[in-house]
């Protein structure tokens, strides 16, 4: 079995791909085409399958941060 590296923030879109998941974690109701787009630009980009998934890697670190951050907030300032 060999042991694969999975490359994230690797390049200098890599900040763009965390900002498009915070996108769509901040606009919830257009999140979905953006998701469902971003994910079809992937599959369709020439690169190998690693950078591919460290892409969507960044990708959900950025919705995920978000959505973190703003569950935070709303439990703060309630």
């Amino acid at each position: 079995m060999t042991k694969v590296k999975i490359y994230i923030f690797d390049d200098k879109y890599s900040i763009l791909h965390a900002l498009l998941g915070a996108l769509c974690a901040l606009f919830i109701p257009y999140s979905i085409i953006i998701a469902i787009t971003y994910l079809i630009y992937q599959i369709a980009e020439k690169e190998r399958l690693v950078y591919k998934l460290g892409d969507v890697i960044e990708f959900l670190l950025g919705y995920y941060i978000i959505d973190t951050l703003m569950h935070l907030l709303e439990i703060t300032f309630k």
